[in-house]
């Protein structure tokens, strides 16, 4: 009996051993059959993510503190690229060049969605002093305004592209891509309704920005976007004057800056007027916290500023 016992005890020892050399041994990884996105800015890839879910894999370019509009692609970036299936255009110039070296040599397919929804253009008060430095990378055309993220209208459109997009790359996935669509667009529509919400109320307000960033949510929502911004340097003494005065004019008292730009050419605005700086990083990887951070902050400059008017 204990001979069989001992028997049987090798021969389960024998067998555990086996399988956990071949489960354990180095095989060839299973090849990586999801579609590959690449997009320019958080923002954008945010959408292809909430699309795209466990059948895609996203790259995004430009990295978190660094400007979309300075933005010089690295031979990584350049790789990524080539990889892609598809690369959704954002509108800065970097894509443009990108676009036509790479067309002719990648079977990555661009798509631009502003080709069938127009961006819109800089109205003078927003490009109140945004120059740049000679040389620097800029918007493609200076007076159109790449800040599409900003209009849930031009999101849907965005995520509406990129669905049609996947679907038309693997069909086989039309239900589950869009389902994800349907949520995506219940989500920005629960956005733009918060927006109007809290935002109608100061229908004609105006406020104040250091990079023209927010040009679309204003026009959709009837304020007035002001920017500071001078090369990313601090305004001169009368460009100073100039903002102070437009400040108290429109009773603004926060500037509104970004992670990408430099603060103190803000700080030094917001010491003119009296005011405080309030960062809100447009470019997050997380578009719904950022967007209701933005409204919100909007939302309680405003309302701070219309209680002081009463209580003078």
């Amino acid at each position: 009996m204990a001979k069989n016992y001992l028997l049987f005890a090798a021969n389960k020892l024998a067998f555990m051993l086996l399988f956990f050399t071949f489960s354990c041994s180095p095989g060839k990884a299973p090849p990586d059959t999801r579609l590959k996105i690449a997009v320019a800015i958080a923002p954008e890839g945010w959408l292809a993510e909430q699309i795209g879910g466990k059948e895609a894999m996203v790259t995004t370019l430009v990295e978190p503190g660094v400007s979309p509009e300075t933005f010089d692609p690295s031979p990584k970036n350049m790789a990524a690229i080539a990889a892609a299936d598809l690369f959704f255009v954002s509108g800065f110039t970097f894509e443009e060049e990108l676009a036509k070296k790479m067309a002719q040599n990648s079977a990555t397919r661009f798509i631009t969605p502003s080709d069938t929804l127009p961006l819109r253009h800089f109205k003078p008060q927003e490009a109140h002093y945004h120059h740049h430095e000679e040389g620097a990378a800029i918007h493609h055309n200076e007076s159109i305004d790449p800040h599409f993220w900003f209009s849930i209208k031009h999101m849907r459109h965005h995520a509406k592209v990129i669905a049609t997009a996947m679907i038309a790359a693997r069909p086989q996935q039309k239900a589950y891509f869009s389902a994800n669509l349907d949520k995506v667009l219940n989500e920005l529509n629960l956005l733009e309704k918060e927006a109007k919400e809290m935002l109608t109320p100061f229908k004609g307000r105006a406020f104040l920005v250091f990079h023209p960033t927010y040009g679309y949510l204003a026009e959709e929502l009837g304020l007035t976007q002001v920017a500071t911004e001078g090369e990313g340097k601090e305004p001169a003494p009368k460009q100073l004057a100039e903002i102070s005065e437009e400040a108290k004019e429109h009773q603004i008292t926060t500037i509104i800056v970004q992670p990408q730009f430099p603060f103190s050419a803000a700080s030094a605005v917001a010491e003119a007027i009296g005011g405080q700086v309030i960062v809100v990083d447009s470019l997050s990887a997380d578009y719904p916290a950022m967007f209701r951070r933005l409204i919100e902050t909007l939302s309680v400059s405003f309302k701070d500023t219309s209680e002081q008017a009463s209580n003078e």
